[in-house]
């Protein structure tokens, strides 16, 4: 939840809050001016393992994944600007 407050299910998400929902039906009812952002993923059925900024199965992923990094193999990203984001969002609504 990233500004105002939501009503899920009977229970108030407000900003600075996650809310962690099972199922395949959501319904959201904003309480003020609101915006959240909604992720959707198929469950992972296997152990996470967390290592810094990764995340894997196990302790052996995770330093392959290090290992990786450290070697320039996976990319690089450009820093992510919600304001951006969020500007262009409002521009769309005028």
């Amino acid at each position: 939840m990233r500004e105002g407050e939501i009503d899920i299910g009977g229970h108030a998400v407000k900003a600075g809050a996650a809310a962690l929902l099972k199922g395949d039906r959501m319904v959201a009812m904003a309480r003020a001016h609101s915006r959240f952002t909604f992720y959707a993923a198929v469950p992972v059925e296997q152990p996470l393992q967390p290592g810094g900024p990764f995340v894997g199965s196990n302790q052996e992923e995770i330093k392959i994944f290090h290992q990786r990094y450290r070697a320039g193999e996976m990319g690089r990203l450009t820093p992510f600007n919600q304001n951006k984001i969020d500007q262009a969002y409002d521009a769309s609504r005028v």
